[in-house]
């Protein structure tokens, strides 16, 4: 680990940064959750296309 990287200046980073544009681009969303001495949880939701939900697409 790169040790001029440090989390003392909070924030979420780029990474996750581009995590919820996409899911956002996409219908989707991001819901982020502390759980205490586990640490965080990131739930990732996104829609399901048509054709995954058996709607005839085209």
């Amino acid at each position: 680990v790169d040790k001029s990287r440090s989390r003392e200046k909070g924030g979420v980073g780029l990474g996750l940064s581009l995590v919820w544009e996409i899911a956002h681009l996409h219908g989707g969303s991001v819901r982020i959750t502390e759980s205490g001495k586990d640490g965080t949880v990131i739930e990732l939701t996104l829609p399901i296309s048509a054709e995954e939900q058996g709607i005839p697409c085209g």
